[in-house]
């Protein structure tokens, strides 16, 4: 069975991100597109057949998301409306692999906020890396905060070093201005 390396959550950030800055605050990113789809699984219900004894085997998971990135998850946004997938047919050995494939789906679909910005080694001084945790300022109260890094690329000539982030985040903010920038209020 194949080990798979924990997303690093818990740590502090590797850099910080700004837009919308002030005087005193310089802008180290060009432009901000942030997204975000509710409309996505926070359960999953069905039945399942064990490959061994032939008894349903139930897949049904609720899992709220191990460490948000924010203060509300999306399970905490969609209670009243919870988003229900139901799972496939497909044979499972036990309850505990049905159960793995459905936290699996949901794991995934939890990463519901996506963002993307460019900027530069000039602007930054850092260089950041897949899988590392960056701070946004200045986007408003509920998108500021940690985003985890999906993916960077890096284009470097002879003039410049450019990055492009793709970042993602399993929770958002409660409206408030406790990041200190103005913003994009929602």
């Amino acid at each position: 069975m194949p080990i798979f390396n924990e997303l690093p959550l818990e740590k502090s950030p590797a850099a910080t991100l700004i837009i919308n800055g002030t005087n005193d605050i310089v802008n180290n990113i060009d432009e901000l597109n942030i997204q975000w789809n509710a409309d996505v699984p926070t359960s999953v219900v069905g039945e399942q057949i064990d490959t061994k004894t032939k008894k349903t085997v139930d897949p049904k998971v609720d899992s709220p998301p191990q460490h948000k990135l924010g203060d509300q998850a999306l399970a905490d946004l969609t209670l009243k409306c919870k988003q229900e997938v139901k799972s496939t047919h497909r044979p499972a050995d036990d309850t505990g692999r049905a159960q793995e494939r459905s936290k699996g789906a949901l794991n995934e679909a939890e990463w519901f906020i996506k963002a993307t910005c460019s900027t530069s080694f000039d602007r930054l001084c850092k260089i950041i890396h897949a899988h590392t945790i960056v701070e946004l300022k200045g986007a408003g109260s509920r998108h500021s905060g940690n985003y985890l890094v999906s993916s960077v690329t890096h284009t470097i000539d002879r003039s410049s070093y450019k990055m492009q982030l793709e970042l993602k985040r399993n929770a958002w903010n409660l409206p408030s201005t406790k990041n200190g920038l103005p913003g994009i209020g929602m």
